[in-house]
């Protein structure tokens, strides 16, 4: 989640810094708008819902997984939009490998690497389990650590760096005016 405010902020910055305003988002126009945002909000939401609630991990991971394969869908309604396919191609790949592994398979070797401690373990949760021998495609896991401040490292997926990159170019080319009415719609 904090590489995904990395990536809007880092778009919207570039997008500001070299000409761009704010404005132009309000032009912007989405096929699935709605559902896009409700979507991404549920994707980011569910996993505590569920833990509050008690809801069994089966239902509740197959909610999420429902909830993912509709970001695809959506973020390929807009394949026209600049930064749309790289992002839907990046939540597909999470879906495969967590779909396959029941859970996104988190390295505990990088999430030490990270923190600097050979003590430090991942905290897990609805979506995110150990990575074992036993893990499917685990190239596709979060096995890439990145390095930041405390509190804004992270380890993450190709998959994670796809869509972030795809969001960041939307917002870039979106706040510089660029995506003509009839690309995002």
């Amino acid at each position: 989640m904090i590489l995904l405010l990395a990536a809007v902020l880092a778009g919207l910055a570039a997008g500001l810094l070299t000409g761009g305003s704010l404005r132009n988002l309000q032009a912007v126009r989405l096929r699935w708008e709605a559902a896009l945002f409700a979507l991404l909000v549920l994707q980011l939401v569910l996993p505590r819902l569920a833990e509050t609630f008690g809801w069994p991990a089966p239902i509740a991971l197959g909610t999420w997984l429902l909830a993912m394969a509709g970001l695809v869908l959506a973020a390929l309604r807009n394949a026209r939009a600049p930064g749309m396919v790289l992002a839907a191609i990046g939540v597909a790949l999470n879906l495969m490998v967590i779909g396959l592994n029941l859970g996104m398979p988190v390295s505990e070797r990088a999430v030490r690497f990270l923190a600097g401690s050979s003590e430090m373990t991942a905290g897990y949760d609805l979506v995110h389990r150990a990575l074992d021998e036993g893990t499917l495609l685990p190239w596709l896991t979060d096995v890439i650590p990145v390095p930041g401040p405390k509190g804004l490292r992270a380890v993450v997926s190709i998959g994670d760096l796809l869509l972030v990159s795809g969001v960041g170019w939307f917002l870039f080319r979106a706040v510089r005016g660029e995506i003509p009415a009839d690309d995002a719609s």
